[in-house]
């Protein structure tokens, strides 16, 4: 089943008013879409979300974040818009250390590889939502983590914010490695392959590959280098439909945030140049495929007008005119 559905670091006081305005947000509407998972691997290993940028570029996966397909992915780039589509980020692999307990950890993601599922983030996942954006919650041991995922309109770059709500006394540490495999969207990854470049300081990480350059780019913690291969990733619908299934993917660089109470990360990453971003500016820019159906208009029909411009992109022709085409996924 598929569902349709500021660059600058903060100071301590930034953060103090935070934590007071995280418990004042108001939503401007219900999302088109929102499942509660209960901690449940099915059926929701089973249903897939999709994201588009307007210009060829798209992320995808399931409600629990498992990849099954090989064109899932948080961003799948359009080179050359609106084709060219090169899978960039795959996943995100999310480390939370609690209480100052170096030796233990818990992980919010989940993959498949050939036997097994693992980690099983899925069992920490409370709600998934859909609407302009993609959104994770989750509940570990009395701390809510909650993640958005946006993508950039009509720019090959993705936005993850993670929201962390916890007691004053309790300290939360938590580590994102992203898994890449910079291929064309319609191949697998094998270990090595094309030669990766990899440099980082506190607050950036650039991956080089032949052409391609991938920049993250986040407004809290630090980034470390690292080179290290995970192997065997497994797609299952792949797999029923008799085609190569498994793919190796690279981890280039840690990013480590570590704080007390409530904080809020955010974690840009893309082939574009990435500036000072504002969350909200962005989001502001992306149309809303609502915007002119009549009032009031059922939810079926706002689920339909959502998933019609997922298909929507824009093409340049030779005589400098632009077609609108469909056949976004």
């Amino acid at each position: 089943m598929k569902i349709a559905i500021n660059n600058n670091r903060r100071s301590t006081s930034d953060n103090a008013r935070l934590t007071t305005s995280l418990h004042s947000i108001t939503l401007t509407r219900m999302s088109l879409y929102s499942i509660e998972t209960h901690g449940q691997l099915h059926p929701f290993l089973n249903y897939e979300w999709l994201l588009t940028n307007g210009a060829g570029a798209f992320a995808s996966s399931t409600v629990v974040a498992c990849n099954t397909r090989r064109y899932h992915g948080l961003l799948c780039a359009a080179t050359i818009p609106p084709v060219g589509r090169v899978m960039t980020i795959n996943r995100i692999g999310e480390l939370l250390y609690l209480d100052g307990r170096t030796d233990q950890f818990l992980e919010l993601s989940i993959s498949h590889f050939r036997n097994s599922f693992h980690p099983r983030g899925d069992r920490f996942l409370r709600r998934f939502e859909l609407d302009r954006t993609a959104r994770w919650e989750y509940f570990v041991e009395g701390v809510r983590i909650t993640k958005e995922l946006q993508l950039l309109w009509k720019r090959n770059i993705i936005g993850l914010r993670y929201t962390i709500e916890a007691p004053s006394d309790r300290q939360v540490e938590l580590h994102l490695l992203p898994f890449i495999s910079m291929r064309d969207f319609h191949a697998l990854r094998d270990a090595p392959g094309p030669r990766i470049d990899v440099s980082a300081n506190e607050w950036q990480l650039v991956v080089k590959q032949e052409n391609y350059v991938l920049r993250l780019r986040s407004d809290a913690g630090q980034f470390s280098p690292r080179a290290d291969w995970w192997y065997g990733h497994a797609y299952a619908i792949e797999t029923e439909r008799g085609l190569d299934d498994t793919e190796d993917l690279f981890v280039p660089g840690l990013l480590v945030h570590k704080n007390r109470s409530t904080s809020q990360l955010t974690l840009w990453a893309g082939l574009d140049d990435i500036e000072a971003l504002d969350w909200d500016q962005e989001l502001a820019r992306r149309p809303d495929p609502l915007a002119h159906l009549p009032t009031p208009a059922s939810v079926n029909i706002q689920r339909l007008a959502r998933a019609a411009a997922d298909f929507v992109v824009t093409r340049h022709r030779p005589d400098g005119q632009r077609n609108a085409d469909t056949g976004q996924h």
